[in-house]
């Protein structure tokens, strides 16, 4: 590809983050971004889609991780395995939006208060 149609950092950032967070299924048409976004992964014996998955899974372990951190006491009281479920569904629904995770999982308690379940 021509160095002047290359995408700046940023704009592969945003990209990453997009592919990232919103995920790309296999029923849905690639897109030009997405097809940037691969093009740039190193060849190895995982596919592009395969690495952005494993990327993702720990992503959302991590953040997992966080919320059960912040909130110990929250998890005790509903279980671990209803914990686990609601904090991937808060995760789903309210993506990260900045990089810092200093206010990450803030609106979880009125998330919770929102489910029927509870």
């Amino acid at each position: 590809m021509p160095k002047e149609n290359r995408p700046n950092l940023t704009q592969l950032q945003a990209y990453f983050t997009k592919h990232l967070i919103l995920g790309q299924t296999t029923d849905q048409e690639p897109t030009a971004e997405s097809d940037e976004l691969l093009s740039l992964l190193v060849k190895s014996h995982f596919s592009p889609e395969q690495l952005i998955n494993i990327y993702r899974n720990n992503f959302v372990i991590s953040l997992r991780e966080l919320i059960a951190q912040l909130f110990p006491i929250t998890q005790a009281l509903v279980g671990n395995e209803h914990f686990t479920q609601t904090s991937g569904q808060f995760i789903n629904d309210c993506p990260l939006k900045e990089p810092r995770l200093n206010h990450y999982g803030g609106h979880f308690v009125s998330f919770l208060d929102q489910l029927k379940a509870l």
